[in-house]
Protein backbone atom coordinates (compact mmCIF):
# COMPACT_ATOMS: atom_id res chain seq x y z
CA UNK A 1 0.00 0.00 0.00
CA UNK A 2 1.13 3.20 -1.20
CA UNK A 3 -0.45 6.84 0.18
CA UNK A 4 -1.30 9.06 -2.91
CA UNK A 5 0.57 12.42 -1.90
CA UNK A 6 -2.12 14.37 -3.90
CA UNK A 7 -5.21 13.46 -1.80
CA UNK A 8 -3.66 10.88 1.04
CA UNK A 9 -5.64 8.01 -0.03
CA UNK A 10 -4.16 4.82 0.30
CA UNK A 11 -3.49 2.72 -2.83
CA UNK A 12 -2.85 -0.98 -3.16
CA UNK A 13 0.14 -1.63 -5.91
CA UNK A 14 0.59 -4.72 -7.39
CA UNK A 15 4.37 -5.74 -9.22
CA UNK A 16 4.94 -8.37 -10.73
CA UNK A 17 7.98 -9.71 -12.95
CA UNK A 18 6.59 -10.36 -16.12
CA UNK A 19 9.90 -11.36 -17.66
CA UNK A 20 9.54 -14.70 -15.99
CA UNK A 21 6.08 -15.08 -16.18
CA UNK A 22 4.44 -17.35 -18.83
CA UNK A 23 2.18 -15.81 -21.60
CA UNK A 24 -0.81 -16.98 -19.68
CA UNK A 25 0.29 -15.29 -16.65
CA UNK A 26 0.85 -12.20 -18.51
CA UNK A 27 -2.41 -11.93 -20.31
CA UNK A 28 -4.38 -12.27 -16.73
CA UNK A 29 -2.00 -9.39 -15.11
CA UNK A 30 -2.43 -7.31 -18.22
CA UNK A 31 -6.47 -7.27 -18.66
CA UNK A 32 -6.54 -6.22 -15.27
CA UNK A 33 -4.13 -3.93 -15.26
CA UNK A 34 -4.60 -0.18 -14.47
CA UNK A 35 -1.01 1.00 -15.27
CA UNK A 36 1.97 -1.10 -16.17
CA UNK A 37 5.96 -0.37 -15.72
CA UNK A 38 8.29 -1.46 -18.62
CA UNK A 39 11.71 -1.37 -17.05
CA UNK A 40 14.74 -2.12 -19.16
CA UNK A 41 18.97 -1.52 -18.43
CA UNK A 42 20.44 1.91 -19.88
CA UNK A 43 23.16 -0.96 -19.71
CA UNK A 44 21.92 -3.71 -21.83
CA UNK A 45 20.53 -3.03 -25.84
CA UNK A 46 18.92 -6.17 -26.17
CA UNK A 47 16.48 -4.99 -22.81
CA UNK A 48 15.34 -1.54 -24.40
CA UNK A 49 14.93 -3.69 -27.80
CA UNK A 50 12.28 -5.82 -26.09
CA UNK A 51 10.20 -2.80 -24.98
CA UNK A 52 8.11 -2.97 -28.60
CA UNK A 53 7.48 -6.68 -27.51
CA UNK A 54 6.00 -6.28 -24.18
CA UNK A 55 3.97 -2.83 -25.16
CA UNK A 56 2.92 -5.07 -28.18
CA UNK A 57 1.41 -7.75 -25.44
CA UNK A 58 0.09 -4.96 -23.28
CA UNK A 59 -2.01 -3.58 -25.98
CA UNK A 60 -3.29 -6.80 -27.24
CA UNK A 61 -4.62 -7.14 -23.66
CA UNK A 62 -5.46 -4.12 -22.50
CA UNK A 63 -5.88 -1.04 -24.89
CA UNK A 64 -6.90 1.05 -21.98
CA UNK A 65 -4.06 1.12 -19.26
CA UNK A 66 -1.23 3.52 -19.10
CA UNK A 67 2.61 2.43 -19.85
CA UNK A 68 5.42 3.60 -18.07
CA UNK A 69 8.94 3.05 -19.34
CA UNK A 70 11.40 3.28 -16.39
CA UNK A 71 15.03 3.15 -17.51
CA UNK A 72 17.56 1.86 -14.76
CA UNK A 73 20.96 3.17 -15.00
CA UNK A 74 23.45 0.86 -13.14
CA UNK A 75 25.89 2.97 -11.87
CA UNK A 76 28.86 1.30 -11.97
CA UNK A 77 28.50 0.11 -15.48
CA UNK A 78 28.97 1.48 -18.69
CA UNK A 79 25.88 2.55 -20.85
CA UNK A 80 24.96 0.89 -24.04
CA UNK A 81 21.52 2.87 -24.20
CA UNK A 82 21.79 6.70 -23.66
CA UNK A 83 19.02 8.56 -21.93
CA UNK A 84 18.40 10.49 -24.81
CA UNK A 85 17.88 7.64 -27.42
CA UNK A 86 15.28 5.82 -24.71
CA UNK A 87 13.69 9.70 -23.82
CA UNK A 88 13.08 10.12 -27.82
CA UNK A 89 12.41 6.72 -28.19
CA UNK A 90 9.03 7.15 -25.28
CA UNK A 91 8.28 10.60 -26.75
CA UNK A 92 7.49 8.83 -30.42
CA UNK A 93 5.32 6.30 -28.91
CA UNK A 94 3.59 8.60 -26.69
CA UNK A 95 5.10 7.19 -22.94
CA UNK A 96 6.56 8.66 -20.22
CA UNK A 97 9.49 8.14 -19.42
CA UNK A 98 11.67 8.36 -16.20
CA UNK A 99 15.51 7.76 -15.47
CA UNK A 100 15.81 5.76 -11.87
CA UNK A 101 18.89 4.67 -10.10
CA UNK A 102 18.72 1.79 -7.85
CA UNK A 103 22.26 1.98 -6.20
CA UNK A 104 21.54 6.14 -5.46
CA UNK A 105 17.42 5.51 -5.31
CA UNK A 106 17.66 8.64 -7.58
CA UNK A 107 13.85 9.43 -8.92
CA UNK A 108 12.31 5.97 -7.75
CA UNK A 109 9.82 7.73 -5.38
CA UNK A 110 9.46 10.09 -8.05
CA UNK A 111 8.33 7.26 -10.50
CA UNK A 112 6.42 5.48 -8.21
CA UNK A 113 4.28 8.76 -6.66
CA UNK A 114 4.09 9.91 -11.10
CA UNK A 115 2.24 6.31 -12.00
CA UNK A 116 0.07 6.68 -8.71
CA UNK A 117 -0.95 9.69 -9.49
CA UNK A 118 -1.97 8.99 -13.20
CA UNK A 119 -3.58 6.09 -12.34
CA UNK A 120 -5.96 7.69 -9.74
CA UNK A 121 -6.62 10.56 -11.96
CA UNK A 122 -7.54 8.82 -14.80
CA UNK A 123 -9.87 6.20 -12.50
CA UNK A 124 -11.57 9.62 -11.13
CA UNK A 125 -11.04 11.84 -14.48
CA UNK A 126 -14.38 12.08 -16.88
CA UNK A 127 -14.37 12.01 -19.88
CA UNK A 128 -11.09 9.55 -20.39
CA UNK A 129 -9.02 11.57 -22.81
CA UNK A 130 -5.81 9.00 -24.79
CA UNK A 131 -3.32 11.77 -24.27
CA UNK A 132 -0.18 11.60 -21.64
CA UNK A 133 -1.53 12.39 -17.99
CA UNK A 134 -0.71 15.45 -16.99
CA UNK A 135 1.10 14.49 -13.59
CA UNK A 136 3.84 12.93 -15.92
CA UNK A 137 4.57 15.30 -18.65
CA UNK A 138 7.15 16.91 -17.28
CA UNK A 139 9.73 12.96 -17.32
Amino acid sequence: MVRHVETQDLVKLQMFDQSIQTLVGRRYDYKRANGVVITFSLSNRESFANIENFMRDIRLYNSDCLIYVIGVFMDDIPQEVSVEEARAYCKRKEFPFIVVSPKTGYNVARAINGMVSAIYKKQNRKPKTPNTPPALQQW
